[in-house]
């Protein structure tokens, strides 16, 4: 009976030690969401500004500013 037991206690020490562990996907993380949300804004910020469009744009704004065109 003693070693019945033992070996259940066993059991579901190694059991519960296989369930329990912590998961490894990141979108558990707490601020996962806050942390995408700013990647994507930065990556579209260095997009915008690198981009033939924008740097017209702000160009033409600067001539404009200025009375330059």
């Amino acid at each position: 009976m003693l070693l019945h037991m033992q070996k259940m206690f066993l059991f579901m020490n190694i059991f519960l030690a296989t369930v329990a562990r912590e998961p490894a996907c990141p979108a558990c993380s707490r601020y996962d969401f806050e942390e995408r949300l700013l990647e994507r804004d930065l990556r579209n910020e260095l997009v915008i500004e690198t981009s033939p469009l924008a740097v017209f744009i702000y160009i033409s704004m600067l001539c404009w500013s200025f009375n330059i065109c």
